[in-house]
Order: C-alpha cells, then structure tokens, then sequence
C-alpha cells in the first residue's frame, strides 16, 4: 500500500461507523484507487459531491474528509488544474468565501504555470476584494512572470489591463510591455497602444516591433498549431505531441530567442510531457547556463518529485550536479545535506536493485570525505591522520549500528543495505590499511567480514584481501587463498584466473627457497603439489585438489572432466572412443595376429548436444545448500 493511499486510510477512519455503513460507494471508491488510474480519481470526486448535496451541514470530521482527500489528489499530480478548481469549489460549500480564496492562493502556488487558474483567482478577487487594490497589483506584477509569455496569455493581461483601467492608472507602460510579447492575439494591443502616442518616433518604434514581433510569431505559430493537448492526464501522450515540443523548443533554444519564451515554452511543454524525463533534463540542462545554483535546485526538486520513480536519470544527474556545486560553494554543508538527502531518497526507492544501492554508496564515498573529514595539504601531518582516523571510525560505527539492527546514526547508515555491504566494508579496510597504516586492525576486518555472506561473494572484497597478503608477502596465507578459490569461496570464473595467473608471476618474483621449503613441510606429502603449478592446474577448473587426479586410474581416463571438455573448459561432450585400441601394443604382439576390427565406446553419442556447465554457479549454489 502506497503512502498516500495509507493517508487515505487513516482519513476514513476519522469516520463515525453510522457515516461509512450508509456510504459504503464511497468508502469503497476511495479503498480502490489506483494513482495511475484517473477514472477512479475522478469516481471519489464524484461521491463527494453526491455526499456534499445529501449532507448540507455535516460535521466538521466529516468536512476534513470530504476536503483532505483531494487535497491528496493534487498533492501528487499538482498539474491537475481541474482538481483544483473542484478543491475551490467544495471549499466554498463547506466553509465559505474565505477558504476557497485560500485554496485558489494554494493552487496558483502548487501550480504557477496555469494561465487558468491564475485567471479564476484574480476574477474572485476583483469580484470580492474590489478595495484590496494594492495586494491584487502586486500579485498581478507576480503573475506577469510567470504566466505572461504564454502564446495565449491574452486572457491574462485583458484582465490586467481592465483592472488598471478601473482604477484610472496610466497604460501606456502596460501596453509597452505586451506589445513585444509574442501573443496569439497580440496584434488587439497595437490600436488602443497607439492612441496613446503622441510623440511619432513613438509611433515609429511602434511599428518596428510589431513586425518583428510578428515575424516570431509566425516562426513559433509553426509549433503552436499542432499542439492538440496542453494539459496533464495520466494516460500517455501521443507521440507526435511529444515529437513537436521536442522540435518546438530545440527551435526556440538554438534560435536564441528571449531567455523569458524559452522559459515559458519549457514550462508549458512540462505540463502535458511531466512523465518524460529527457525534457526535464533538456530543460534542466539549458536552465542552468543562465540562472541561479538555487533556482537550478529547485527545478531540480521540481522534476524529481514528478516523474515516476521508475525515471532514475534526472535523479543521478541531480546529485551530480549537486556534486559539481560542492566545489564551487561555500556553504558546504547545506549543500552536502541536501545531496544526502537526496542519496537517501534514492536509495528507498531503489534499495532493492544491488547495482543501483552499490552505484550509489561508491558515489557517497568521496563526497562525505571532502565534505566532513577535508584536510588540505597545509594542515600538519598530525591534523591529516585525525581526519581520517575520523572517517573511519565514522565507517566504523555505521558498519556496526547496521549489523546490530540498531536505528541508522547518521545519512551513511540509511545508505546501507545487504547488497552493497561490500562497499562500506572495502571502505573500512582500505583507509584503515592504506591511510591509518594499522595493519593488524586491517587483518582483524579480514577475518571478521570474510565470514559475512554479504561480504563474502564480494570480488572487491577478497581482491583487496590478495593485495594485503601479497603487500605482506604472507606466503602460508596467499597459498591457502589460491587454495580456498573455487573451494571455499567462490568468485567468477575471469576473476580467479586472473588471480592465478597474477600469483604466478608474483610466487617467482618474490618467493624463495626457505619459503618454498616451509610450504613444502607444511603440506601433506601425498596433496603437496608445487604452488606455482597447483595455481596453474586451477585455471578454468577452481575446485581442482590433487587428491581427485589420483581417483582416476589411466583405464578411467575417458571418463575424467580434462578428457570431456577436451580443451573447452565448461563443455562436456562425450566422444566416441576406440575400445581395442592397438597404439600401445608392441608391434611385436601383432607380428603374427592381425588386429581387430575397432570397436568404439559412445559411438551413439557423437550427435548429442554438448552440455554446459557454469562451474561458479554450480559451486555457489551448493555452497549456499551446505550452509542451509
């Protein structure tokens, strides 16, 4: 159950048991919503009006139902203006005047980009607020920004323009502005403009503007034509709309039009295209050149919150950007708190991919250690060495409160989940080995996670394990290491190898006779095999031990893995086999007989399809119904 549909839930239950048994239609159709589904939106609609005539003075429970939930409704989908203007309405039943001026001031703030609604709002308060002069001025002013590029924001500015005039204000600067605007009526403006003109060179420039703005619009009423839909639905847009804000607004952008149409075009295409994500990052990416890191920011937190959960890209690229921004900041860490923030958001939403938390947490890693535990290379050696014994204390105690199931202490701790415990953990041990130079605090990790069967299957784990042991040039370790590969711990087939063929060329370099000589006293005189061959016999074949080569008697030969696979590691194919072969006969033996005819073994078998088999998965999942 979505949180919204539990904050519906926890409304109905406000209900007395008397309202809901004589209302079941209605309780019903709110149990039965579904958020991507306008049909059964617009059902609960309808029951609230049908409540709202059958109860004309209902309680106040009853009102804060029959209000919040479809408050919900636009709290989750804020471009649907229509519910909003439904919100108005039952505000005005319910309560009066007051509160639905209040939820058409709710809604122009939720919705900035509606033409409609700011319309509706400033139409109630002129009707009802004639002596409110100054405040409607202002949110005129306001609304001019925002809505008054839009090609049809005619209706806009009539009202504008009828409002100054009642108060008896000079238009002359008014109209100034709306005649270079790009309207689809914008030519109405020219004659009233004009009257006002005494001075010709006015007239002149007067002139020249309009042509040139008539030339714009002519340019974008190319787009402007073909659009069909320029509201939000849930159901999908058809693709030649999408197709044609795509055009439209590379026109606009690579034509250098007016920063403020730009804008105004973007917005209004986000409206009927709020669920496509590549012109929110158009959008986003061409935003960013000419406005504020804030307002970036908030666009930023604008097109997360509206796009499904399933559009990730927008959502990495704004923690990239908020990454780029660190660096040229001051106020650091607002700015961290705010990326943390956002890591963590995606990270509920996506905790159950293992790529995408891992991806996330190896992200968070380098941000955290420039942010809270900077040093520069102007500090003492003494101030460098405290930070980071810091950080990994701070990996420390987050490793431990997730582990022990005890709340998360800080941001790093909500990050964490079983499949990128490796990540943190590979953290730990590299700043514990590497920077704080403790290295048997790095062995006591080593021993601990290699048992953790989150940890335990990690390729970066056990690598860094390898370059420990061969930094310490622990023979007795590495060779139970390479022994335990394939054994004991099972990692993919190009990992090990390369492992192997790595400790070959390490084994020569460094080792020495002493060293050969103790592994060789160590080791069972009837398993002891050569560690430079033993790593060799275990290419393409990790659970090979030199205890099974002597199972296999050279009459079995056939029968063994190397004679199947035949070079092929992983593909067995039984080849026919020549039974009464006479190649290791003496050619004396068959001086005075003549050889049989040859008779064969899996003969039959000579078409049969190859069998494969993924030797790191067969390991892994017995190994998993061992520990079982």
């Amino acid at each position: 159950m979505s949180i919204k549909q539990q904050e519906i839930k926890a409304l109905l239950q406000k209900l007395d048991t008397t309202f809901i048994q004589d209302n079941l239609e209605f309780v019903t159709a709110c149990n039965n919503v579904k958020w991507d589904d306008i049909n059964t939106l617009n059902l609960v609609l309808q029951h609230i009006d049908k409540l709202i005539q059958k109860y004309p003075t209902p309680n106040d429970t009853i009102k804060e139902v029959l209000t919040a939930i479809p408050n919900l409704f636009v709290t989750k989908y804020p471009f649907l203006f229509g519910y909003w203007k439904k919100i108005t309405a039952i505000e005005y039943q319910l309560y009066g005047l007051e509160k639905s001026v209040e939820a058409l001031a709710t809604s122009v703030k939720k919705f900035p980009q509606s033409l409609e609604l700011w319309c509706d709002y400033f139409k109630v308060l002129i009707a009802n607020y004639p002596k409110d002069v100054e405040r409607i001025r202002s949110l005129f002013k306001h609304a001019k920004d925002l809505i008054g590029w839009q090609f049809y924001a005619h209706v806009f500015w009539d009202l504008y323009i009828t409002f100054e005039t009642k108060q008896g204000s000079e238009l002359k600067g008014l109209y100034a502005e709306i005649i270079e605007l790009p309207l689809h009526q914008y030519a109405k403006y020219v004659k009233p403009y004009k009257a006002l003109l005494k001075d010709p060179k006015d007239i002149a420039s007067l002139h020249s503007k309009v042509k040139s703005n008539q030339t714009i619009v002519g340019e974008i009423w190319k787009y402007e034509s073909k659009i069909k839909q320029n509201f939000f639905n849930l159901t999908p847009l058809p693709k030649t709309e999408v197709d044609n804000w795509e055009q439209y607004t590379t026109f606009v952008i690579n034509s250098k039009k007016d920063t403020r149409l730009v804008r105004s075009i973007f917005e209004r295409a986000l409206i009927p295209c709020c669920f496509i994500e590549e012109l929110w990052i158009k959008y986003i990416d061409w935003f960013q050149t000419s406005h504020t890191q804030d307002q970036t920011i908030e666009l930023y937190k604008s097109g997360t919150s509206k796009l499904p959960v399933a559009k990730r890209k927008l959502r990495f690229n704004f923690l990239n950007y908020l990454k780029s921004e660190l660096v040229k900041t001051e106020d650091r860490v607002s700015l961290f708190d705010m990326y943390s923030k956002e890591c963590v958001l995606l990270m509920s939403n996506y905790n159950k991919e293992k790529s995408t938390s891992c991806n996330l947490l190896s992200q968070y890693f380098p941000v955290l250690k420039s942010t809270k535990f900077n040093s520069s290379l102007s500090d003492s050696s003494k101030i460098i060495l405290s930070k980071q014994t810091e950080y990994s204390k701070y990996l420390d105690t987050s490793i431990t409160s997730y582990l022990s199931s005890k709340p998360a202490s800080n941001d790093l701790g909500h990050l964490l989940c079983e499949g990128n415990l490796a990540i943190i953990v590979v953290e730990l041990i590299k700043v514990t080995w590497l920077v704080v130079k403790n290295n048997v605090q790095t062995r006591k990790y080593f021993n601990f996670f290699g048992k953790l069967p989150s940890v335990r299957n990690s390729v970066s784990f056990w690598l860094t394990y390898y370059k420990f042991e061969k930094a310490s040039k622990n023979f007795v370790k590495l060779n139970k290491f390479i022994s335990d590969l394939g054994m004991e711990i099972y990692l993919p087939m190009d990992v090990i190898n390369d492992i192997l063929e790595d400790y070959k060329t390490f084994y020569l370099l460094n080792s020495n006779v002493i060293e050969f000589r103790q592994h060789e006293d160590k080791s069972d005189k009837f398993q002891y095999v050569d560690p430079l061959l033993y790593s060799q016999f275990k290419i393409n074949k990790p659970k090979w031990t030199p205890g099974k080569l002597k199972k296999i008697s050279s009459s079995e030969w056939y029968k063994s893995s190397e004679y199947r696979e035949n070079g092929h590691p992983g593909i067995l194919v039984e080849r026919p086999q020549i039974k009464n072969s006479i190649i290791n006969y003496s050619s004396k033996v068959l001086k005075n007989k003549v050889p049989g005819i040859p008779i064969f073994r899996n003969l039959e078998r000579m078409n049969q399809t190859p069998k494969y088999r993924d030797y790191y998965t067969d390991e892994f999942l017995s190994s998993q119904d061992r520990k079982k």
